[in-house]
């Protein structure tokens, strides 16, 4: 018999990123699963792109911030 999994995708990035400011800490990234910890789930999926850039730098995107130009 198969195994039963739990998988939850957190797709809260947008909540995120006015709770933290950019670029967040190890800490406030591991927040989405420290709140699902000593639950049953066992696989945790993160949405971590937004369409005006990701919340790490990357070599194939931009961080969220980085094509803003000054007034």
């Amino acid at each position: 018999m198969r195994r039963r999994r739990t998988i939850y995708f957190n797709d809260a990035r947008h909540y995120y990123l006015f709770v933290f400011e950019p670029p967040i800490r190890m800490e406030e990234a591991w927040v989405p699963i420290d709140e699902i910890a000593g639950t049953a789930v066992d696989t945790f999926s993160y949405g971590v792109s937004r369409g005006d850039g990701l919340f790490y730098p990357s070599k194939q995107g931009i961080m969220f911030g980085d094509d803003l130009q000054p007034f």
